[in-house]
């Protein structure tokens, strides 16, 4: 699953540790693409760089030359996806105080529960009080 997040990011730091509480430091409209996948009860993620890799341009068909972005990376492997899979695509945007956790649970049920590819918006909208519990179908 793909994650858009305008949070920041840090890089010396492990899984969903990654994802800070707060804004990019270069401001809120930076936004990063990040690729979680599901291990065990965990998370493994991945940042992506802003511009793809000859890697991923190969991973995706995307030609060597001229330049793609991680955009561009993600949205071939979202919708080939979505086409060999037969399954509808949902933007899921999360709600207020929110950790990544709990986003990341909530999308990853949906998926399962409707049959669907889900890219996730988050923010950092931990503005205090109670945070967003990850339940099993938490919706």
């Amino acid at each position: 699953m793909f994650i858009v997040t305008n949070r920041s990011i840090q890089p010396d730091e492990k899984g969903l540790k990654q994802f800070g509480d707060c804004p990019s430091p270069k401001g809120p409209n930076e936004l990063r693409l990040v690729e979680a996948t599901r291990s065990g009860r965990g998370w493994r993620v991945k940042v992506l760089a802003d511009e793809c890799t000859p890697d991923m341009k190969r991973e995706v068909g995307l030609p060597v030359t001229p330049k793609a972005y991680a955009s561009q990376y993600a949205a071939r492997k979202v919708l080939s996806r979505v086409r060999k899979q037969k399954k509808n695509l949902l933007f899921f945007v999360h709600g207020f105080n929110n950790n990544m956790k709990a986003v990341l649970e909530r999308a990853h049920a949906l998926e399962q529960v409707y049959n669907l590819e889900v890219v996730a918006f988050s923010w950092p909208a931990n503005g205090g009080g109670a945070r967003g519990k990850s339940r099993r179908y938490g919706m």
